[in-house]
């Protein structure tokens, strides 16, 4: 496909169709096509859970940390590059050499690493692990978080084109394929560096199925590659940034294996991996964002359509988080037995938690998006660091006397004195507002839903999945009522299914 023109150009942005409102049509489309992702999770955690039991599922527990550290970097922050500058790329026509020079640069970044990775592999598995044998499992996280940043970073021409449909299907397509093979492999009696291995080969697979369709969008046609300084100096700030931010989410569990060992970790990581369903809305909301963003910030009237979108994104994932904290907390004793048996013994308020520290973190990294586009990456490690330093003294502090509920407060703490930093920083560059009402009628559609769940609850008639399905009908009804949403835009989302949605 041709890089720009044509009947398979980008489609247009917040220049030509409301920010806002089509903003909230591909959250909606985005989020319906990526819920399967989360369910994924949810289909191979009560095999995790009892073929390898507390301390080997803590150990899992710990190498994805790794895993989402190490993918975080190893492309140096070049993913956000992307769909951050597409747009004004695109229309200087420089899009495809500096699209191929990141590449470059990526690979020989990221080979750099692994070396140095293989080669310090058995300390890294002794503090990682605290274990002497966590070598082989050091290697098998790093390249697995390897893989899936290049995998990240080439579908990322995908989400700066809008091009929403293609990009979720794929994304059902490899986590089919890893769901397939941990299912298999757990049954067979895989330990967890075979369970590892065999993610690193599905996501290998799709870098390269990737790699060939960015040539087919963005043909490089013989011109020389250059990587412009102002990419760097957008990107290199992030990595410290991303790497405190991956602290932030990741000590809880560190500490744990050290001062109560894997078994913790495999309890916390079950609270924390089910109430990660968040990370499904809260990466529909940010998907979009961000290249949104980018086109309206070309606008004379940027200041002004950004604080729409930074108003819709936060309203969406307020809308979209909180009533999944309360349903959690709910449920929680019935759906932990179903998902993991009674050996796994993680009380509501843990996942509660988790639960609200996934909210705060995509609120962050939501609002942190007003520095991005002024290219004032560079902030945003102080800004960071208070919430980092918080979660680590409280991490330290909590953990021995509470255990994981002490791990999911210091996890809950840092990333919400995060987000409220962010928020304000966004809504000083941008103006964007949300009236009291909004939060009357939010938390209304919450109280409804929570009241009725609870009665039913307690008729001992209804078994989780009634629980779960009433609770979802009830906030459905009640958004729609409160006039939080509108039938427009739930036409709008089904329209947006259509042959021509991308």
């Amino acid at each position: 496909m041709p890089e720009q023109g044509g009947p398979n150009a980008a489609p247009d942005g917040p220049a030509s169709r409301g920010g806002g409102e089509l903003m909230t049509r591909r959250i909606l489309l985005r989020l319906f096509l990526s819920a399967p992702l989360s369910l994924a999770t949810l289909v191979y955690l009560p095999i995790l859970t009892r073929t390898l039991g507390k301390a080997q599922y803590g150990e899992w527990g710990l190498a994805m940390s790794v895993v989402t550290g190490v993918s975080a970097v190893a492309t140096m922050g070049l993913a956000v590059v992307i769909p951050r500058f597409y747009a004004q790329d695109r229309e200087q026509g420089t899009f495809a050499q500096r699209f191929w020079s990141c590449l470059l640069f990526a690979l020989v970044m990221a080979a750099a690493q692994y070396a140095v990775a293989w080669l310090f592999a058995d300390p890294l598995g002794s503090v990682i692990f605290n274990s002497a044998g966590g070598g082989p499992l050091s290697r098998a996280s790093v390249f697995l978080g390897i893989a899936l940043s290049m995998r990240t970073f080439l579908s990322s021409l995908l989400r700066a084109r809008f091009e929403l449909v293609r990009q979720s299907i794929l994304e059902l397509a490899i986590t089919a394929a890893r769901t397939a093979a941990i299912l298999g492999l757990a049954l067979w009696g895989a330990s967890v560096r075979e369970l590892l291995w065999s993610q690193s080969l599905i996501e290998f697979s799709a870098c390269v199925y990737l790699t060939l369709a960015a040539w087919r969008r963005v043909p490089l046609q013989g011109a020389k590659l250059t990587l412009p300084k102002t990419y760097f100096y957008y990107a290199l700030p992030l990595l410290p940034a991303v790497a405190l931010t991956w602290l932030g989410k990741n000590i809880e569990r560190f500490v744990l294996v050290h001062l109560q060992g894997q078994a913790m970790v495999g309890e916390y990581t079950v609270a924390f991996t089910v109430s990660s369903v968040l990370v499904t809305f809260s990466a529909a909301v940010n998907f979009v964002l961000l290249p949104q963003l980018a086109q309206a910030w070309t606008r004379e009237d940027r200041r002004e359509q950004s604080a729409k979108l930074f108003a819709t994104a936060n309203r969406n994932l307020l809308l979209l988080g909180l009533p999944v904290i309360v349903g959690l907390a709910l449920v929680w004793s019935d759906l932990v037995v179903f998902l993991t048996g009674r050996a796994f013994g993680v009380t509501w308020p843990v996942a509660a938690l988790a639960a609200a520290g996934h909210l705060s973190s995509a609120l962050y990294l939501a609002n942190v998006y007003a520095l991005h586009l002024q290219l004032r990456t560079k902030l945003i490690l102080p800004l960071l660091a208070s919430g980092v330093c918080l979660s680590v003294a409280l991490s330290f502090g909590m953990i021995p006397s509470l255990g994981i509920l002490g791990a999911a407060t210091a996890f809950w703490a840092g990333q919400t004195i995060n987000a409220m930093i962010a928020m304000g920083i966004s809504r000083r560059l941008t103006g964007w507002s949300l009236p009291l009402n909004f939060f009357l009628r939010a938390g209304g559609a919450c109280l409804a839903m929570g009241c009725l769940v609870a009665a039913a609850k307690g008729l001992g008639h209804f078994n989780l999945w009634a629980l779960i399905a009433l609770g979802v009908a009830v906030y459905a009804a009640s958004t729609l009522c409160l006039g939080l949403i509108t039938m427009g835009q739930v036409k709008g989302f089904w329209g947006r299914l259509g042959p021509k949605a991308g």
